[in-house]
C-alpha cells in the first residue's frame, strides 16, 4: 500500500491538486483545490486512495455491514472497497430515472437495520 504522501504526490502529478482560489460547492473560497476525478487516469492510484480511505476507517474501530458511495466520485472508491473487503455495496442514483425500475437506490434488498458507510470524495 503507498503512503499518504505517496498518494498525493501521485495526485498532484496528475493535476489532482490545484492552487489559486476555487469556490467550493458550499459558496466558500479555498486556496487549494482536490480533483480527485483524474485518480481514474490511475487505476493503482485509485486502489491506494480506497485502500487508504478504508484504513483509517477501520482505525477508528468503526464498524459497517455495506457501503455506498456518493456519486459521481466516490462511486469507484466504494466498489474498490467493496471488491477489498467482501461488503456489499448499495448504488445511489443522482437523480431517479423515469424508466427501468425507476429507483433512487439499488441494492436496498434485505439491508433494514444495517450500518452503511458513505463515501464520499470530499
Amino acid at each position: 500500500m503507498a503512503s499518504l504522501t505517496e498518494i498525493v504526490l501521485q495526485l498532484h502529478s496528475l493535476g489532482g491538486i490545484k492552487f489559486g482560489s476555487f469556490k467550493l460547492k458550499s459558496g466558500k473560497e479555498s486556496p487549494i483545490y482536490f480533483d480527485l476525478r483524474v485518480m481514474v487516469q490511475s487505476p493503482k492510484l485509485m486502489e491506494n486512495i480506497a485502500t487508504c480511505m478504508w484504513n483509517i476507517f477501520e482505525g477508528a474501530n468503526a464498524s459497517t455491514d455495506i457501503l455506498c458511495g456518493v456519486p459521481y466520485t466516490a462511486l469507484p472508491l466504494a466498489t474498490l472497497m467493496a471488491c477489498q473487503t467482501g461488503k456489499p455495496m448499495l448504488i445511489l442514483r443522482k437523480e431517479k430515472k423515469e424508466y427501468g425500475t425507476s429507483k433512487r437506490i439499488e441494492g436496498l434488498e434485505g439491508t433494514m437495520g444495517k450500518n452503511c458507510l458513505i463515501i464520499e470524495d470530499v
